[in-house]
């Protein structure tokens, strides 16, 4: 070893694993391929947390409802007539103001994922919403 090499095991060997690899998967007889479905919702909250002046702006808002309003119940009627399930990724925000479609989308036996909260995409301020009518 000289100065100039590195401390440690050589790369060849820190390469190597002691773990087992798991045993190969066994398909359905007849399946050759699965998929993944994966739809996110995220409605407004992206618009919402890059300009929050955008919720007195009626194109944005409306475009962005178009998906938990139209969207999701045209996808979950979809997803039921293939007898599918699927993941949908949803904001809180927009669990928060689409209750109702999230609501259907669990009781037709979908997975329902937490995307991510407003915060998370830059520090704009929260929207705030009310639950009541």
């Amino acid at each position: 070893m000289t100065p100039a090499d590195p401390p440690g095991p050589a790369p060849a060997q820190s390469l190597r694993s002691s773990a087992v690899p798991p045993a190969p998967v066994r398909w359905p007889r007849g399946v050759t391929a699965a998929a993944c479905l994966t739809f996110d919702m995220d409605a407004e909250a992206p618009i919402l947390t890059a300009d929050i002046s955008s919720v007195t702006r009626m194109t944005p808002m409306s475009h962005q409802a178009y998906g938990p309003l139209v969207g999701v119940p045209r996808i979950l009627s979809m997803l039921g007539r293939h007898d599918l399930t699927a993941t949908f990724f949803i904001p809180g925000y927009s669990a928060h103001r689409y209750p109702d479609v999230v609501r259907a989308a669990a009781a037709a036996g979908h997975e329902i994922a937490h995307h991510r909260t407003p915060s998370a995409w830059t520090s704009a301020p929260r929207p705030r919403c009310s639950t009541s009518a």
